[in-house]
């Protein structure tokens, strides 16, 4: 049996679980194209990763406002002064990659209260 992008998401969830995120809701479409979702709460926000007809998306939310989620590359250029282009990631190994070395930054610069303008979902 071939893994569903639900487990790769899996796999990117528990790198992720060393800085203190935990898997808190996933979702599963095999019918519409295998889409997945899974949410991971941690102590300084949520982080969602996103395969939607196979295509691999990261969005970050503070705890101070949950409804408002942000693409994670928007923060990551912010955070890193990097110019990552927006859309979705090529792989999820390189989300997930990306997201576990700057999951501190990430997290600093969601509850600072630094509200991108624009690319928020």
């Amino acid at each position: 049996m071939s893994a569903t992008n639900l487990d790769t998401l899996r796999d990117a969830a528990t790198a992720l679980a060393a800085h203190g995120y935990l898997i808190s809701e996933e979702r599963f479409y095999p019918a519409a194209f295998g889409n997945a979702m899974v949410v991971l709460k941690g102590s300084l926000g949520t982080l969602r990763l996103t395969s939607d007809r196979s295509q691999w998306f990261s969005d970050v939310s503070a705890h101070s406002d949950p409804s408002r989620w942000v693409d994670a590359k928007v923060v990551l250029n912010f955070a890193e002064n990097t110019d990552l282009d927006l859309g979705p990631w090529a792989t999820a190994q390189e989300m997930q990659k990306r997201l576990n070395s700057a999951c501190p930054r990430v997290a600093t610069t969601t509850t600072c209260g630094w509200v991108p303008r624009g690319r928020v979902r």
